[in-house]
Parts: structure tokens; sequence; C-alpha cells
């Protein structure tokens, strides 16, 4: 029904320049109420920023075009090529950038690859970061590597050489492939 309320009220005033739309989110959403009350897990969830981006995105789109949508935040913000930004504007959420080009997506996969191989070489933990940032560094604006070698360094101590290799092990092992 609410498709349809949608889609109507788009038509009935696309010639006021008045644009109605309805936006879900693609998942769950991680809200403080969500994770404290309900018992979301924040790691199966989409974040409150993707809604927030695409509220914004249709918000201020051309109502001449951007009109009568029906959809989900992440196939909006797929579909503009938007990337998503923090709730203050000020940063990109991890994960939710530009989509990447098939060679920057190469580009990314061979210094993850490497960080890989060195995170399980005894070289030191710098030469890995400096490492990966040679190799991925073309793809995080500049402005941002200070804080990707941070999170980077925070990554490889807890997860590329956690403490407990079981850990590490348990996080880089590729799954089985399903039986048939």
């Amino acid at each position: 029904m609410l498709d349809r309320l949608t889609t109507g009220a788009a038509m009935e005033l696309w010639p006021e320049r008045i644009a109605v739309n309805a936006l879900a989110p693609a998942g769950a959403v991680a809200t403080e109420n969500a994770v404290a009350v309900a018992g979301v897990n924040r790691m199966r969830t989409e974040p409150l920023e993707t809604m927030a981006e695409a509220a914004l995105a249709l918000c201020s789109g051309d109502p001449a075009t951007l009109t009568g949508r029906v959809t989900t935040s992440l196939t909006l913000l797929r579909e503009l090529g938007r990337p998503v930004h923090t709730l203050d504007g000020g940063a990109l959420v991890p994960g939710h950038g530009p989509v990447l080009t098939r060679d920057q997506f190469d580009s990314y996969r061979r210094a993850f690859g490497n960080l890989l191989d060195c995170a399980a070489s005894p070289k030191a933990k710098g030469e890995c970061l400096d490492g990966w940032l040679a190799d991925a560094g073309p793809l995080v604006p500049a402005e941002e590597q200070k804080m990707a070698r941070a999170l980077l360094d925070y990554y490889l101590d807890t997860s590329l050489r956690p403490p407990d290799p079981t850990k590490a092990a348990d996080l880089c092992r590729v799954p089985d492939p399903p039986a048939p």
C-alpha cells in the first residue's frame, strides 16, 4: 500500500516540483536502541549513516527526476554512486566509499594479498604498514592516510598477528566449499 501511495502522490505533485519517495533500510540498522534493547549484532547490520545518506540524497536530489521511488538505502546509494559519510559529514564511512573500478579493485586486492603475506612473515609491523600504504596508497586520499595507517596498525595487532594465533588462522581461513 505504501508503494502505491508514494507513486500516486509523486505523480500528483510532480508538476509542482515536489518529490515523494519511500525509503527503507536494506537490513537491520544498528541504532543505539536496537543494540541495547534488542541485542542487534552491529557486525550484521547496516550502518545508521547509510540511511541518513540515502535520505539526504532523496531530499537534495532534483525532484523532476528523483521522485516516485520506493527503494532501500543501499540500492539507492549504489544507483547514484554516492559514498556514505559520517553523520557530521566529516569523513567517509569505511566500506561505503566510492565504487572502485576494476583496475582499482585489482590493485587493492594485490595490496591486501601482500599485506597478508607480510603479516604471516617475520617482517616488522612497520614494514607491513609501509608496504600496504605503498601498494594501496593511490586508493586512499592523502588526508586519510594517517587514519588508514592507525586502523591497519590495530588490524595487524588484533586480527592478523593477535596474541592468540588460532584467532588469525580462523579469520584468514578460506571457507570450505559447500558440499554438493
